[in-house]
């Protein structure tokens, strides 16, 4: 039966030799035997801590208290060190004030442990006391001492005191390790010099000091605090020539920085190279590429990185395959984006709403409605998603494209009774969406959501509300939108030639020809559509004095008749029976090599049927068919009326079965 010097000499072997796995075997038998050595409890405090293993530590100690184990100096240090590196001050000082009532001084060990527990605290002013005491013992600070105190001073964000600590440091002959100097190098908040990380790294070669991963890091960091990042390279080259050697964490670190300084050519040598090295990348790593060379618009690549990845046998994340089924979508290879989305249904993989938008928009990007409405039926499916904002975005396009205004509209009040913070794209594609089937009322309550949202107009959302209001007859809403433009900036041609469009619809002449000046004033060309709109507006209102002043306007700004300007005219004059005119209009055309379309034709062969001018309507139509146009529904009816008018049953009757005979309805 070993004795207590023989469990006290086996323990000391272990503890020197870091034999841990052992030391707890003999210790259990130590248990067993009914022997308490104190020794043995302070070998296993102090292996644990080693490695880490705190509440193994606290099982030990309570374990003590159970068999009534007096401490001695050793075990108390040891309890103390274990609970310096965790940061339990408290307890520190409990086993401090055991050691004083036992009449053990602290010695450097006890006040290093002390500083730690404060550092790792973050209680940086409770650090300094204790080297004060320290100092006050006339006790001889140590490596450790200062090491801690400059930890302490990172915690705390102290570089002023960390700089004056180091200063002692090297006075003293001590110096830092390598966590040490990428902890004052992380002080640095920002660059207002670069020398001063330049001038560490240099202090890291004079004393030989190798700098590793965690220096590249922290100077990656500051570099980066900095907005600097594209002056890394100098910072290698320093770092280059204190020893280092870029590691594997090292090229992990390299790729985000090439990244994020748009140095995607650089960080795909690096990939190369760490791929032919045999090196274990990381997910994350294959991830970050992806998205960087969508980004740039190098799709091939990504491709060729996941591909690596699946030689790699990493199994890509749902984020990873989203960014590659966007990838696909891009190229236009739509099959290879399905493939993936099938594969993702197959596995079961629960999929969250940024797949969905992103499956969605592939569709929508090859013009795949359908399809998109399809992937919709089953996001309704899925009880536990809750849209976002992108997801909204792409539900709204699928059925604005699929025509399906009333599904928009239920989607708009789905958002109105979440608790979905509104941006810019959701406001605006809820209008254009939306818009021609919500409510009026609500339309307005949007637009001024918007604007209480300091969101600003654009010309495309502007011309279109103009639009919905001037045909719904509000014309003091569109007015609005359109001063609302002005003052933003956001107004241009389209804009006044939709108000004047809408004024002219609504026969009101005065603010038709206000928002003709006011075009004019802003500094516009009034473009063909607006004056079309003006010729349009006074012929049907029978103000033909009206129509020719346009006209005269048209000629001295040097805009000449488009087909459309014609066929407005040729309708308005034909209305009216006014044929002398309209044969004019059909010189115009003539002399300006302007070729009648179809419309032309239509409403030519409709006027001259119901001013009973049968040989010109017929006339109208064979010029229609020799100009290469082919008739539509429209064209025989307008015919066939002409020969009804004119009394002519039996040509007008077989008009009609031809109608019936081409497929056309009567």
């Amino acid at each position: 039966q070993p004795s207590y010097s023989s469990y006290n000499l086996i323990m000391s072997v272990y503890r020197k030799f870091q034999k841990l796995k052992e030391a707890e075997m003999v210790f259990q038998l130590m248990e067993t035997s009914g022997v308490q050595s104190c020794k043995a409890y302070s070998t296993l405090i102090i292996l644990y801590t080693r490695v880490k293993r705190y509440n193994k530590v606290d099982k030990v100690i309570k374990k003590m208290e159970e068999h009534h184990v007096k401490p001695d100096r050793e075990n108390l240090l040891a309890q103390l060190i274990a609970y310096g590196h965790q940061g339990k001050f408290q307890k520190a000082e409990e086993i401090i004030q055991c050691m004083q009532q036992l009449g053990l001084l602290p010695d450097i060990v006890a006040y290093n442990s002390m500083i730690e527990v404060y550092s790792k605290a973050n209680q940086f002013e409770n650090s300094v006391a204790w080297f004060q005491k320290f100092k006050e013992e006339s006790l001889r600070p140590d490596c450790m001492t200062y090491r801690s105190l400059v930890a302490s001073c990172a915690q705390a964000g102290k570089l002023k005191e960390a700089l004056q600590f180091y200063t002692e440091m090297k006075t003293l002959g001590f110096r830092l390790n390598t966590l040490n100097f990428g902890r004052l190098i992380s002080l640095h908040r920002s660059i207002q010099n670069e020398k001063e990380i330049l001038n560490i790294v240099s202090e890291m070669k004079e004393i030989g000091c190798v700098p590793d991963s965690s220096t590249l890091d922290a100077i990656v960091k500051v570099y980066e605090r900095s907005g600097k990042l594209q002056q890394i390279p100098k910072a290698l080259t320093f770092l280059q020539d204190a020893g280092w050697t870029p590691s594997e964490r090292c090229h992990d670190i390299l790729v985000l920085v090439c990244q994020k300084c748009n140095l995607l050519n650089e960080a795909l040598d690096i990939f190369d190279f760490l791929c032919k090295s045999g090196a274990k990348l990381k997910e994350s790593l294959f991830c970050n590429l992806i998205c960087s060379c969508k980004a740039a618009g190098q799709y091939e690549e990504a491709v060729r990185v996941i591909n690596e990845m699946y030689r790699a046998g990493i199994v890509p994340s749902l984020k990873c395959i989203c960014t590659l089924i966007d990838v696909y979508s891009l190229m236009g290879l739509i099959k290879e984006g399905e493939n993936l989305f099938q594969q993702l249904m197959i596995t079961g993989q629960k999929l969250d709403v940024v797949a969905y938008s992103v499956i969605i928009n592939m569709y929508l990007r090859a013009g795949l409605f359908q399809e998109a409405a399809q992937v919709l039926k089953l996001v309704d499916e899925q009880e536990y998603l809750k849209p976002d904002p992108y997801l909204f975005l792409s539900m709204l396009k699928v059925h604005h494209k699929c025509g399906l205004h009333e599904e928009a509209v239920k989607v708009y009040w789905k958002m109105v009774n979440s608790d979905l913070i509104w941006n810019e794209a959701l406001f605006k594609s809820v209008i254009h969406c939306c818009g021609r089937a919500l409510p009026l009322e609500e339309l307005y309550k949007i637009f001024k959501n918007m604007l209480d949202a300091n969101i600003a107009v654009d010309t495309i959302t502007v011309n279109f509300l103009i639009d919905i209001y001037g045909k719904a007859g509000k014309l003091a809403e569109a007015y609005e939108v359109l001063k609302v433009a002005q003052k933003q900036g956001h107004v241009d041609q389209v804009s006044y030639s939709t108000l004047i469009d809408v004024y002219g619809k609504s026969k009101e002449f005065a603010k038709m020809k206000t928002a003709f000046l006011e075009m004019q004033n802003e500094g516009f060309i009034v473009p063909i559509e607006a004056y079309n709109s003006m010729l349009d507006a006074y012929g049907k209102a029978g103000q033909f004095g009206s129509v020719e002043d346009t006209l005269h306007k048209m000629k001295l700004a040097g805009i000449g008749p488009s087909i459309s300007t014609l066929n407005i005219l040729i309708n308005v004059y034909g209305k009216k029976g006014l044929i002398q005119e309209l044969q004019g209009v059909l010189r115009i055309s003539e002399e300006s090599g302007l070729k009648p379309d179809r419309w032309t034709y239509n409403t030519l062969i409709g006027i001259y049927g119901t001013l009973e001018m049968l040989d010109e309507a017929v006339r109208s139509f064979m010029e229609m068919q020799d100009s290469g146009l082919l008739p539509d529904r429209v064209t025989y009816v307008n015919l066939t009326a002409a020969f009804e008018k004119c009394q002519n049953f039996l040509e007008a009757g077989r008009w009609s079965l031809w109608l019936k005979q081409t497929g056309f309805s009567t």
